[in-house]
């Protein structure tokens, strides 16, 4: 075996995949009796997959949550001394 092909194929993944992440999320907000919620985002890669995967363990729950909305922010302007974000 090429040990160059083998070592190249080697992945870390440091971070929680996004399953993990919506299930801590989706845990925290059950445990505070917080059903209904939104979620803010920016456009960072991946927020895509992120509200999919939020959808997805929803469906799995049978209707403990409501998701209300997903809210995306822009940055539209800057200055020296803020941002102005919409949404």
């Amino acid at each position: 075996m090429d040990t160059r092909a083998s070592q190249s194929s080697l992945q870390l993944q440091l971070a929680p995949s996004l399953e993990h992440q919506t299930a801590a999320m989706l845990s925290i907000l059950e445990r505070y009796k917080w059903h209904r919620f939104s979620v803010v985002t920016s456009q960072i890669a991946g927020h895509d997959d992120f509200i999919q995967a939020i959808r997805e363990r929803i469906t799995e729950m049978q209707d403990r949550f409501k998701f209300n909305e997903c809210f995306v922010a822009m940055e539209i302007g800057t200055s020296a001394n803020k941002v102005q974000i919409t949404l």
